[in-house]
């Protein structure tokens, strides 16, 4: 599974990766161009979005609201929460 996303009215984009995704050096190619172009990215893995879908859409609502200046993974959102990154905050 491989999905994107992109908010034209938000400049949001959101990308779901799976978990054998190897071309990264496109993907942060790609990110730049979109940040530098005043859009959000936000980026998730394939197994994030089935398991830990009140997570994602907590993070895409919160983008939604205060965009961040950078690429977002969902991984540094459990991480800044002490949170390892199969589980889902409560």
């Amino acid at each position: 599974m491989y999905c994107r996303l992109f908010g034209r009215s938000h400049h949001l984009g959101i990308e779901v990766d799976v978990e054998s995704h190897e071309d990264m050096e496109r993907d942060y190619r790609r990110d730049q161009w979109f940040l530098a172009n005043g859009w959000t990215v936000l980026r998730c893995m394939d197994r994030e979005v089935i398991n830990e879908t009140a997570c994602v859409a907590e993070v895409i609502i919160a983008a939604l609201l205060d965009p961040p200046t950078a690429t977002i993974h969902l991984a540094q959102i459990h991480a800044s929460r002490g949170l390892p990154p199969t589980k889902v905050p409560p």
